[in-house]
């Protein structure tokens, strides 16, 4: 796997609550870099909601093109019952979002 780098300028910020959004890729949430941020007790406070983009990859391809998207569910565990997520795609029908929501452990 490719180790995605992020400065350490911007984790510290993400970490001390600076921003409101922060985009992310699956394989850098599940990454020890952002397991650290994760129990940070003012990040916990500042984000109240995941969004994550293309969640149809979970369905399609999850397990063998991009593993990291069928481990989201151990990320969920990290945040706090109360936080919302959200999962879009553009290629979404009910038997993809039964899959989505199985493999992922949304709800």
């Amino acid at each position: 796997m490719e180790v995605i780098k992020v400065h350490a300028d911007i984790l510290k910020r993400i970490k001390m609550g600076w921003f409101t959004h922060i985009l992310v890729l699956p394989e850098l949430l599940l990454s020890k870099q952002f397991h650290y941020i994760f129990t940070w007790p003012t990040f916990c406070l500042h984000v109240s909601l995941v969004v994550i983009n293309e969640c149809h990859l979970v369905a399609n391809w999850g397990k063998s093109f991009w593993p990291h998207y069928a481990q989201l569910f151990k990320i969920q565990s990290l945040f706090s019952p109360i936080m919302l997520w959200f999962a879009c795609t553009v290629t979404f029908n009910k038997e993809m979002y039964a899959k989505v929501i199985k493999l992922t452990g949304f709800h």
